[in-house]
């Protein structure tokens, strides 16, 4: 099934396979169909739900659940939609193989390949007819989990540089996201993110944008046409009021120099071999997924030097509230970087989620807490 989806948005790696797994787990329904509508896939919660096997799917259309029941325009009003290449919601009155009926609410995504062509759609309904219980949203929770631990990438090691990064959600599931990148010309991109919301929905969001910075992230264009790249993927998967901030770096270890680019998110320090602040990576745009046309500040080349150390971060590190009632801020954080700074990078950023932890006390972790550290070390 995820082949399919694959030819639209997610490249072939580690992480479609723990995606896979929860979208044979979920409590929710999900079908697969071609762009005609023919259903190549349906999961294991649609059975349970509507009584038809996989099996008796495959080659037959959603309208096998036809119930007569709903309104011939609300079905108008969905292809035109999805044939715009929106995404399409809604609460559909549907029959099961057994004739009862029920209620779904449903989200149906339009899949494109890279030259903007609608390949597949995908459709994830609920039962509305049934409250769903606790078990379900605690396996939920679970299963976005281990979605989004699976996509935080594999310790690195790379001559030139020493770096370590860490993500700590505040519940089961979260919003942060980290990777390592490899870039044009033997580049190393550094990218931390913040995707709004929570669940399994925040998860997949999380997927689609991994998947989109990952397939342009080689090729030769600037990061600012990266982003731009991502936020027309995004564009087309966000609901209203959903968003994603970002900051991508391009670090240079053998020219030794950085270049970035900031949606909306928390500012990165370039700090010098003494701890003290060298530049601040302000925002240069808005966060990606809120609108299509965007003149991004543009930013010069950082020049490095051998000791320098690049503190990229979220804001649950920064507004997470201490037993004071005060938010940790950034100036904690730069000052625990600036103490242990010829410690290694990891090391270092043990020490600023320690901070962090102490600081907060008995007080809960409301937010999830992201941080990388990179320790400039020369080039080959």
């Amino acid at each position: 099934m995820l082949e399919c989806i694959s030819q639209g948005i997610i490249v072939a790696d580690r992480a479609l396979e723990c995606l896979s797994d929860a979208v044979e787990r979920t409590a929710d329904h999900v079908l697969v169909t071609d762009a005609h509508g023919t259903i190549l896939y349906a999961n294991p919660a649609f059975e349970r739900l509507t009584g038809y096997m996989r099996r008796e799917t495959y080659g037959h259309t959603p309208r096998l659940l036809k119930s007569g029941k709903q309104d011939p325009s609300s079905f108008r009003g969905l292809w035109s939609t999805l044939h715009a290449g929106n995404v399409f919601r809604a609460t559909f009155v549907n029959r099961k193989k057994s004739g009862q009926l029920y209620s779904s609410g449903q989200t149906i995504t339009p899949i494109k390949d890279v030259s903007g062509n609608i390949t597949h759609f995908v459709s994830v309904g609920r039962d509305l007819t049934e409250r769903e219980t606790i078990a379900d949203r605690d396996g939920e929770m679970r299963l976005a989990g281990l979605v989004q631990s699976r996509l935080y990438p594999p310790l690195l090691q790379r001559e030139g540089i020493d770096i370590a990064g860490c993500a700590l959600p505040a519940r089961a599931t979260g919003g942060d996201y980290y990777d390592y990148l490899n870039m044009r010309e033997g580049r190393l991109g550094i990218v931390v993110a913040d995707v709004s919301g929570h669940g399994l929905g925040a998860a997949l969001i999380m997927v689609a944008t991994r998947a989109a910075l990952r397939s342009c992230a080689d090729i030769p264009i600037s990061l600012d046409e990266i982003l731009d790249h991502v936020n027309t993927t995004l564009l087309s998967d966000l609901e209203s009021g959903r968003f994603v901030t970002m900051c991508l770096a391009s670090l240079d270890t053998r020219a030794l120099t950085l270049t970035y680019s900031n949606a909306g998110h928390p500012s990165g320090y370039v700090l010098d071999r003494a701890g003290e602040i060298k530049y601040v990576m302000e925002s240069t745009r808005i966060p990606l997924g809120v609108m299509s046309d965007w003149n991004s500040q543009p930013t010069g080349t950082i020049p490095l030097e051998r000791g320098d150390i690049l503190v990229f971060l979220t804001d649950g590190i920064l507004e997470g509230m201490g037993g004071d009632g005060r938010p940790f801020g950034v100036e904690n954080v730069l000052a625990l970087v600036k103490e242990h700074r010829l410690e290694p990078a990891q090391q270092i950023l043990e020490q600023v989620m320690d901070g962090v932890q102490t600081a907060r006390g008995a007080v809960p972790q409301e937010d999830d807490m992201t941080a990388v550290i990179c320790k400039v070390e020369g080039g080959p």
